[in-house]
């Protein structure tokens, strides 16, 4: 999942990696900004696919903003 800033000059990803979250904020040219671990509680699958619906949401209402 991407979600890309108002520049379009960088993006953030998330990811799942064992029972911690990735979190990156990387350049159109591929350097990496930011990144940041997090533990996640368990059940992991459960917390991810929230965190994943959270952002989801996050992106929506940005296409949106976008668009007005």
């Amino acid at each position: 999942m991407k979600i890309w800033d108002c520049r379009k000059k960088e993006y953030l990803t998330i990811e799942k990696r064992s029972g911690d979250l990735e979190i990156k904020v990387v350049s159109t040219d591929g350097h990496i900004v930011y990144v940041g671990w997090y533990q996640m509680k368990q059940p992991w699958m459960k917390t991810y696919r929230e965190i994943q619906q959270l952002f989801k949401e996050i992106q929506k209402r940005l296409e949106r903003q976008d668009e007005e």
